[in-house]
C-alpha cells in the first residue's frame, strides 16, 4: 500500500508539471439542474449537517464539517454549485468561485473524502458545465489559472483510476458493433414516446426567463405582456440577457429540446438583443441548434430607424 501510494504522489507531481490550457475551448453540455431554493438556501448561509440546518452565513462550505457526515461528502460532487447557478446572479456566482478556490487549497492535491472516481467524474462534469458562469466572477488571473490546472489534473486522476468505479458510476464499458453480453437494464418502451430531438419553429428566447420584470401581468392578457416588453426593453443589458438565455437553453437540453428558431427583437436600437443571442448561438453551437430571425417587434415603418435597426441587425 505505501509503494503504490508513493507512485501515486510522484504521479500527481508529474501532472504538477504537465502542460495546462489557457482556457476552455466551450463549455461541455450540463448534466443536470440545480435547484434555486436550495441555491438561496446556501446564498443566506443556510446549510443541513447531520440532519440539522447549520448557521453558516460568512463561513466557507469546506469549514462546516464534521468530514465523516454524510451530506459533507456530497459536497464534494459540487451539487450545490449547480444550485447557486441555477439561482443565478452575481453574488451566488462570487460565492460559488470562492467555494470551489477553497476546495482546491483544501482538497485539490489528490487526497480527501472526494477522491473517489465516481466522485471526481461528477465534480469535472458539473465544473465544465457551470465553467462559463462561475468564471465570469472577478479574480486574478493566477485564481483561473489555478481552476484550469485542477481541472486538467482532476482528468488525468479519473483517466488512472476510473475502472475503479463501482457498477452504479454509469461508465460506458465498451463501444462496439453487436456486442454479445447480458443486458444491465432492459427498458419497456411499450406505450412511450420515442423521438428524434424535439424542434421549436417559433420562439422569442429575448424574452425568456423574465416572468416579474419589469412587473407582473396582472391581466395575464397579450396586449399587457406585450406593453410589458416595451417597458423592460429599455432596461435590457447584454450579459442578463445571455445569463437567462442559457438557463433556457439549459432547461430545453433537459426536456429533450435540441433545434430552436428564435425571434430577436431589433426595435431598440442598441441592438443588445441581437448581440446577446448571437453569443448565445456560438455557446450552445456544440448541442443546440440554434437559428435567430430579425424581427422588428414595434414596426418596420412605424418605429423610427425601425428599418435601419433591422439592417443593422442582419448586417
Amino acid at each position: 500500500m505505501q509503494r503504490r501510494w508513493g507512485i501515486e504522489r510522484l504521479r500527481w507531481r508529474a501532472d504538477m508539471r504537465a502542460p495546462v490550457p489557457a482556457a476552455l475551448a466551450y463549455p461541455a453540455v450540463p448534466e443536470g439542474f440545480g435547484d434555486p431554493a436550495r441555491g438561496r438556501d446556501l446564498l443566506a448561509g443556510r446549510h443541513l449537517r447531520a440532519g440539522q440546518q447549520v448557521e453558516g452565513r460568512g463561513r466557507t462550505i469546506w469549514s462546516l464539517g464534521p468530514e465523516a457526515d454524510p451530506e459533507t461528502a456530497t459536497q464534494h460532487r459540487f451539487g450545490w454549485l449547480d444550485d447557486l447557478a441555477a439561482l443565478g446572479g452575481a453574488a451566488s456566482r462570487d460565492l460559488a468561485w470562492v467555494w470551489l478556490m477553497d476546495w482546491i487549497g483544501r482538497y485539490g492535491d489528490g487526497r480527501g473524502p472526494g477522491w473517489s472516481p465516481e466522485a471526481v467524474a461528477e465534480r469535472l462534469t458539473r465544473w465544465l458545465s457551470n465553467s462559463a458562469w462561475v468564471c465570469q466572477s472577478p479574480s486574478p488571473q493566477a485564481a483561473e489559472a489555478a481552476f484550469l490546472r485542477s481541472l486538467s489534473m482532476q482528468s488525468r486522476w479519473l483517466a488512472r483510476h476510473w475502472h475503479r468505479a463501482g457498477d452504479e458510476a454509469g461508465r460506458i464499458a465498451a463501444i462496439a458493433p453487436g456486442i454479445a453480453a447480458e443486458a444491465g437494464e432492459t427498458i419497456d418502451a411499450s406505450g412511450c414516446l420515442v423521438s428524434p430531438p424535439f424542434v421549436d419553429p417559433h420562439f422569442h428566447m429575448d424574452a425568456t426567463l423574465s416572468l416579474g420584470l419589469p412587473r407582473m401581468n396582472r391581466s395575464g392578457t397579450l396586449l399587457e405582456g406585450i406593453a410589458l416588453w416595451g417597458e423592460l426593453k429599455p432596461l435590457l443589458t447584454k450579459d442578463a440577457l445571455v445569463e437567462r438565455a442559457m438557463r433556457y437553453c439549459d432547461l430545453a437540453v433537459s426536456q429533450g429540446l435540441l433545434a430552436i428558431r428564435s425571434h430577436v427583437d431589433t426595435s431598440d436600437p442598441r441592438l443588445v438583443t441581437a448581440e446577446a443571442l448571437l453569443e448565445v448561438r456560438d455557446r450552445v453551437k456544440p448541442y443546440i441548434d440554434l437559428q435567430l430571425v430579425a424581427f422588428p417587434q414595434d414596426g418596420y415603418l412605424r418605429t423610427p430607424g425601425g428599418a435601419a435597426s433591422l439592417q443593422r441587425a442582419l448586417d
